[in-house]
């Protein structure tokens, strides 16, 4: 979610209430309530709010099942077709860059 949120502010949104699909109750539960017995976690929590807050964004994280969520396939590394991935247009956190390949 941090990096859909990190994608939104790039492209320019601001002044918004986003509806955020996903299939992860924890992530979900988690953003919700404001912070996680995971330490890891809590850092996130607090990098997205200090972005939410500079630009004015609420994510409202919703519920769907794994069949329903177009980005399942993604987090299986099934990355689909060229013209359909989305351009980086921001810099990855150093926290994140480990985890991420072919980007």
């Amino acid at each position: 979610m941090e990096l859909a949120l990190l994608w939104m502010v790039s492209i320019g949104i601001q002044d918004a209430n986003v509806v955020v699909h996903g299939d992860n109750t924890g992530v979900q539960g988690t953003l919700k309530k404001g912070r996680s017995r995971n330490v890891a976690c809590n850092l996130s929590i607090r990098q997205m709010t200090r972005v939410m807050a500079l630009a004015n964004i609420m994510l409202d994280p919703v519920y769907v099942t794994s069949d329903a969520n177009l980005a399942d396939a993604c987090s299986r590394g099934e990355l689909g077709s060229a013209e359909m991935h989305l351009p980086v247009l921001f810099t990855l956190p150093a926290a994140l860059t480990p985890f991420i390949s072919h980007v």
